[in-house]
């Protein structure tokens, strides 16, 4: 649909116009506005906005864009020879519109699974550590006296915990960023749906942000069920197993100090360890910074510990930490603890996951299998049922694809009656591979399985017994 400025003005005007207007761009495939002012596109987007729930996105590259920008919920900004002021003015900045598909595909999802794991997980590992110190007042009759030592939660976040979730959830990736971009190209190639209806579970990838997949409310209960159930879990079984009781060889008994230090420290491993049960993109830097804070926080301790610090923070604590580190029983809660609580959650995550799975999960566990040779072998019998010829050009492309499988493992199934590949695109770093296969695919032709035709091309002998053989793959 085509529209101009001038029919904008009175559509505006009325509103079962705009309504109209409306309904009738859904129906369209795409809507052209043509000679429009700056302020009618603003409009337009309003006006999309205004009819439901919808999420606009708004891309321009000159000053005159920079109200539709603005007014869309999401702006993307083009630097170009207009100047910088849409980029300016907008969310995103990209410097040529063809980096927009890799914007949407690639950035656009992932952006929208780390923002809504990285919110939950940061309400999560904070509330762990406050029900802990609930639980602790509700045993205690709410005598008001206070469970961590003072400088513990003031560097619980700061120091010992954020580090690892923003360098965790800065990289996540569920699936290859080429995944998104030859699923989009091999998409557009297949009108006719040969690549199977198993293949639509690229597109449904992308409604995880429409139907909120990743963060709602259920989500966010979730979340901090778990956060509730494992302070309670740290809390209970260390207060229960060792408060009053003698641990260390000298016979003396463990103070409160002593057990809630214990605690917190069992919560700063089982906080790291969560990370690596959410994440899918495991590397060097996201285990590095986990590590790295651990040790931190033991090193942090130790030099709180000593009398110089601990008279100035909390006299209470002089000494306390160099007993809880000499003691085995610290280290048996600290090692057992957190790998139990983890191996739980693991456990339910993956009886989820086989239960429900997302569509993210199909794709890692490779239940969607792109089609292989067998299935081309199976499209080219049914045409071949069906009489359908294909003439030497279209033949040798689909020889020279084999070829590129065989080399790359990436299949595409032909169109009915038509095989349409850029030889130069396949072989684009090796011209010369061609020429090679050509010779191959020439002695083939010569050994009498295909017939010339009176306009000088050549159809396949359906009737020759060699031509099952070529078929299958076995010449």
């Amino acid at each position: 649909m085509i529209i101009s400025g001038e029919a904008l003005i009175y559509i505006f005007k009325y509103k079962i116009l705009s309504e109209k207007f409306f309904k009738l761009g859904l129906m369209c495939r795409s809507v052209i506005c043509c000679r429009v002012s700056p302020k009618q596109k603003s409009q337009v987007v309003r006006l999309v906005m205004g009819m439901g729930n919808w999420t606009t996105l708004a891309v321009g590259d000159g000053t005159n864009d920079v109200p539709m920008i603005m007014e869309a919920n999401i702006g993307v900004g083009i630097q170009g020879v207009e100047g910088t002021q849409a980029v300016r003015s907008s969310d995103y900045g990209i410097c040529q519109f063809k980096y927009l598909q890799r914007l949407i595909l690639v950035h656009g999802r992932n952006g929208y699974r780390r923002i809504s794991n990285f919110i939950c997980y940061y309400f999560y590992k904070n509330i762990i550590l406050v029900f802990a110190e609930i639980y602790f007042v509700y045993f205690s009759g709410f005598s008001g006296q206070p469970f961590f030592p003072d400088f513990l939660p003031i560097l619980y976040n700061s120091v010992w915990t954020s580090w690892p979730c923003i360098f965790a959830y800065a990289i996540e990736s569920d699936l290859v960023d080429k995944t998104f971009e030859k699923a989009c190209k091999n998409k557009l190639k297949d009108k006719n749906n040969l690549l199977g209806k198993n293949f639509e579970i690229i597109p449904k990838l992308y409604q995880a942000g429409h139907l909120k997949y990743y963060f709602n409310l259920k989500i966010f209960w979730l979340w901090l069920l778990y956060a509730i159930i494992h302070g309670g879990l740290s809390y209970a079984f260390i207060s229960i197993g060792i408060r009053n009781s003698s641990v260390a060889s000298d016979g003396k008994l463990v103070g409160h100090w002593w057990t809630n230090t214990l605690i917190f420290s069992c919560i700063i491993h089982i906080v790291t360890y969560k990370i690596f049960i959410e994440i899918t993109y495991w590397n060097w830097l996201v285990i590095a910074t986990s590590v790295l804070s651990i040790l931190l926080y033991y090193l942090s301790i130790i030099l709180i510990n000593t009398r110089i610090f601990s008279r100035k923070l909390q006299n209470e604590l002089a000494g306390k930490v160099y007993d809880m580190l000499l003691c085995k029983t610290f280290w048996l809660y600290v090692f057992t603890l957190p790998l139990l609580v983890m191996l739980f959650d693991w456990f339910l995550k993956n009886i989820y996951r086989f239960l429900k799975p997302s569509p993210t999960d199909l794709v890692n566990l490779n239940k969607i299998k792109v089609q292989d040779k067998e299935n081309i072998v199976k499209k080219m019998t049914i045409l071949k049922e069906n009489n359908e010829v294909f003439n030497k050009k279209n033949i040798f492309n689909h020889f020279l694809l084999k070829k590129h499988n065989q080399k790359n493992s990436i299949i595409e199934l032909p169109r009915k009656n038509e095989i349409k590949i850029e030889n130069s695109y396949i072989y684009n770093d090796n011209p010369e591979k061609i020429d090679e296969i050509r010779d191959e695919f020439n002695n083939t032709c010569n050994e009498n399985l295909l017939s010339p035709s009176t306009n000088n091309d050549f159809e396949i002998n359906l009737k020759n017994e060699k031509k099952s053989k070529l078929l299958k793959g076995e010449i």
